[in-house]
């Protein structure tokens, strides 16, 4: 919930290991580590609406297999990287609503076989690859 976190250690959550949902949300994050929520293997759905994220490194979110609902509503993103969203085969709900996105790399949704609902309403999007949701067979909502 709604605090002042600044930023989160590498490893923080990694002994959670039966945690299901993770709400970081109206906070003061500016950043997304690697090893941020590393060893979340049951984490089914992770807010972190309302921050001041303005980058996620690539593999990030890589761990977290079983994650079905990521929200970075209201951030401060401005691209999504090419390995930002890898290994999110069970995905089915992602929120990138209110960010400043521009650019969207061709393969940055390329894992996300099983998502259903991709927000990216209320961005600044310029330019969008022709194949950006070439592997999105399941998607049926697109904002």
């Amino acid at each position: 919930g709604s605090n002042r976190i600044q930023s989160i250690d590498d490893f923080s959550f990694s002994n959670l290991i039966n945690l299901e949902t993770l709400k970081i949300w109206n906070n003061k994050l500016t950043e997304i580590k690697q090893n941020t929520f590393s060893n979340l293997q049951n984490l089914i759905e992770l807010d972190l609406n309302m921050n001041k994220i303005q980058s996620i490194d690539e593999n990030s979110f890589a761990s977290l297999k079983n994650l079905t609902e990521l929200n970075l509503r209201s951030n401060k993103l401005s691209e999504i990287k090419q390995n930002s969203f890898l290994n999110l085969k069970n995905l089915l709900i992602l929120d990138l609503d209110t960010n400043k996105i521009e650019f969207v790399n061709e393969s940055s949704f390329a894992s996300l076989t099983n998502l259903m609902e991709l927000n990216l309403r209320s961005n600044k999007l310029k330019e969008i690859g022709k194949n950006t949701f070439l592997n999105l067979a399941n998607l049926y909502s697109l904002y």
